[in-house]
């Protein structure tokens, strides 16, 4: 015995709109409201400096290069054979390269 899927389609099309309404009228409430303006809109402007062709500055930005390995700051998981490869990230340990394929021995220095 067959059961005939246009009332199931249409029951399961019902609760599937009844869910969405919600959502559909928050995303028309956002829609039509004004963006606010932001900040970036408002840098965009060019200043007169730039305007003039006079050289501006970059900000300085305040950033370092720690030193690695640094376990004291950072500890390196999931490289079981880092302390023979230490400071190299390879993906095999550095005793087994040489009896790898050259394809698989290559790409195990690959880090990333």
């Amino acid at each position: 015995m067959k059961t005939p899927l246009a009332p199931i389609l249409c029951k399961s099309l019902w609760v599937v709109s009844v869910a969405l309404a919600p959502l559909l009228a928050t995303l028309n409430a956002q829609e039509t409201k004004p963006a606010p303006a932001t900040q970036t809109a408002q840098t965009l402007v060019a200043e007169p400096a730039e305007a003039e062709g006079q050289v501006v500055k970059p900000a300085k930005l305040d950033c370092a290069w720690l030193p690695f390995p640094d376990n004291a700051r950072f500890k390196v998981f999931g490289l079981h054979w880092f302390e023979e490869n230490q400071p190299k990230l390879w993906r095999m340990p550095a005793g087994q390269i040489n009896s790898l394929p050259r394809g698989v021995a290559r790409q195990a220095r690959q880090p990333a």
